[in-house]
């Protein structure tokens, strides 16, 4: 059995969750794609913010995964097109950040609005759990 296999069979399904992968390393784009398209998320990947941004204008996803070192500047552009669907369609777009960036940056990362962080190089199956806890936590929000 891959391994592939045997986590999808220790994780619950993602079927009804898209997630939007922003990230510009192929190899890490197409994992995190096959993982999720392997439980059963819709996936849609863009390799930079410009190209998220415009995807934001057609897709409201459940989740956004992002690479941070394609962000400087633009990483506010994004998390202010987040915030604008927010403000437009009650409804909240979470993002969860990768990041190779040394421990003193961590702290930015949530100030400027991301749900959380990976630190690379990571155990895929984190993401998929850091997905589940965040959405999660987002339905029993709603619920109250």
């Amino acid at each position: 059995m891959s391994s592939k296999n045997s986590l999808a069979t220790k994780l619950a399904s993602l079927q009804g969750v898209q997630v939007l992968v922003v990230d510009d390393d192929f190899d890490s784009g197409n994992m995190y794609t096959s993982l999720l398209k392997s439980l059963d998320a819709t996936v849609v990947t863009v390799t930079s913010v410009k190209e998220a941004v415009e995807t934001l204008n057609w897709l409201t996803p459940n989740i956004l995964v992002c690479e941070t070192g394609l962000l400087g500047d633009e990483g506010y552009i994004l998390v202010k097109k987040l915030r604008s669907i927010e403000v437009d369609t009650g409804k909240h777009v979470p993002a969860i950040a990768t990041t190779a960036l040394p421990a003193k940056n961590l702290n930015l990362i949530l100030e400027v609005g991301f749900a959380g962080y990976l630190l690379k190089p990571f155990d895929p199956e984190k993401l998929v759990i850091m997905i589940k806890q965040i959405l999660t936590s987002m339905i029993r929000q709603l619920l109250r």
